[in-house]
């Protein structure tokens, strides 16, 4: 039997890809997963047991010490992945989105498959922020000539720009 420790280090990423320090939750929760080495199937992901562990800000890196490299009645090495949630109990996630705080987080999740030649592994574990999505209304009314607002306008246009520095997006 062959036990090997497994670092991992959660990152934060803004929208555009930089480095993320603000405005990061309190904390996350994550656990490892593994599945033979060769599976393509997502549904052969298999919790780890005992691997719930607490991260918080300031701290996003954990090892986990004694994690089997491969099956016992193989041997067939597995292949680890970490996961993570808002809360111990919650709904653990590799990728797709998740909420944390205000703000949702594209999860991605690096795999590592052991081998024979491997004493440690890490893995990272990186959230990018997502850009966040507005849903704007506009009326355009006609005022009368005491400002009052008579009717709807119809078939007019609306073009709306951003400043973006000193140029303008359209």
């Amino acid at each position: 039997r062959k036990q090997i420790p497994i670092t991992v280090e959660k990152t934060w990423q803004n929208a555009e890809g930089g480095v993320l320090t603000d405005g990061l939750p309190e904390s996350i929760w994550i656990k490892l997963e593994r599945r033979h080495k060769g599976s393509t199937n997502d549904k052969d992901w298999t919790y780890v047991p005992d691997t719930e562990v607490k991260l918080t800000n300031g701290t996003w890196k954990h090892t986990f010490t004694g994690m089997d490299a491969y099956d016992i009645i193989g041997p067939n090495y597995y292949e680890y992945r970490v996961v993570e949630s808002d809360a111990k109990t919650g709904d653990y996630k590799a990728s797709g989105t998740l909420k944390l705080g205000d703000y949702k987080y594209k999860v991605g999740s690096e795999t590592r498959t052991i081998t024979a030649d491997d004493n440690k592994v890490s893995l990272t574990l990186t959230n990018t922020q997502v850009a966040p999505v507005y849903e704007l209304a506009i009326t355009k009314q006609g005022l009368d000539e005491n400002g009052n607002k008579p009717k709807l306008l119809n078939g007019v246009e609306f073009k709306l720009e951003k400043l973006n520095g000193n140029s303008v997006d359209t």
